[in-house]
């Protein structure tokens, strides 16, 4: 009973595998479950241990289910598997101790085996700097546009707004758009969990500070009142008066490019600086803004491809790293809308035959 138990479970197992199989749609689920080990081995304290433990099971079973799928499909791999299923398939009832080695194991080298499926995947979906250069601008500026997060309304006058701005500045929707992207994920009305930012510009409370929009300043508890209430011509019209007070004059001598424009969201001091500058370091005055902006960390180019690692963290943020980590969402989102769209486009064509 427990064998043909098993037969079946490798049979469902394959079916949902290969159902509607492609070989992109197999890229993308491993990607997917790569992205769900390492959220398991960045959990703290015992939480990581319990996820440890959760990793080294669930592997069993799908090694498991491997073997007897290929078993029972082609006996010519009978031998490889049968040394898999072995030697990490557990019996937790009867072998315990298996699943306290491989866990404890895991939990101790929990870093190296986190960088290593980090590396892994994004050499399964690498994006690269200048992906998409060769695209006409106003598509470019098009996707950013669909992508804006809101209703029809919202979406035209944050449209309307970045336009007069980067029309004002002398320079492209698409140098506010990227920034845009990376600070709030093109939602206007975003507020952190925390609650120490909000809107399109991710305002904080000191960023706020000294920045006039109809004649007065405002404090972070009115513009997070905004985006509850979906106030959106406020957050806009705050937004541009603080891209105008930064960047105003420096464009009146410079081209203003999308690191200036996330540099004065980021630190207005350091716009216009390139490269290896640092912004922020670990063991700073006050390490807090780089514990606070960490993710930027660890960015680096390997050959033409963008990619980041934590063991290439070195306890500083550079201007480098924060237009690496710009550049690689801005692909990945690029990507994903014309994947989408084509997505989209098959199943239109397929409907109408």
């Amino acid at each position: 009973m427990f064998r043909k138990t098993r037969i079946l479970s490798a049979l469902l197992f394959l079916s949902l595998l290969f159902s509607g199989c492609s070989v992109e749609r197999l890229k993308v689920d491993l990607v997917n479950f790569l992205d769900f080990i390492q959220i398991l081995l960045s959990l703290d304290g015992w939480l990581k241990i319990a996820g440890c433990i959760a990793i080294i099971v669930l592997l069993s079973y799908i090694f498991g289910l491997l073997s007897y799928a290929i078993k029972y499909t082609k006996k010519g791999a009978k031998i490889t598997f049968k040394f898999l299923w072995q030697f990490f398939v557990l019996r937790i009832k009867k072998r315990k101790w298996r699943l306290l080695i491989f866990a404890t194991a895991l939990w101790i080298f929990w870093s190296p085996v986190h960088n290593f499926i980090e590396w892994a995947q994004q050499k399964l979906d690498p994006v690269y700097m200048d992906q998409f250069s060769g695209l006409p601008e106003d598509q470019l500026i098009s996707v950013f546009e669909q992508n804006i997060v809101g209703d029809e309304y919202i979406r035209k006058i944050v449209i309307d707004s970045v336009h007069a701005t980067a029309k004002r500045l002398s320079a492209s929707p698409l140098t506010f758009y990227s920034p845009a992207l990376f600070e709030c994920s093109l939602n206007p009305l975003i507020v952190r969990t925390d609650r120490v930012a909000a809107s399109w510009s991710q305002f904080t409370a000191k960023g706020l500070q000294g920045i006039k929009y109809e004649g007065r300043t405002y404090k972070l508890s009115e513009v997070i009142s905004w985006c509850e209430n979906k106030q959106i011509q406020p957050i806009m019209g705050l937004s541009n008066a603080y891209h105008m007070h930064w960047l105003g004059d420096y464009s009146k001598n410079h081209q203003i490019e999308a690191i200036d424009v996330y540099l004065c969201l980021f630190a207005p001091s350091l716009i216009g600086e390139r490269g290896e500058t640092k912004i922020y370091g670990k063991w700073d005055k006050n390490p807090q803004n780089y514990l606070q902006n960490q993710p930027f960390d660890g960015w680096y180019m390997d050959g033409a491809q963008i990619m980041h690692n934590n063991s290439h963290c070195d306890g500083i943020i550079t201007v480098q790293e924060l237009l690496l980590a710009m550049e690689a969402k801005k692909a990945t989102m690029i990507k994903k809308h014309f994947k989408r769209f084509s997505q989209n486009s098959s199943h239109q064509n397929f409907q109408e035959l």
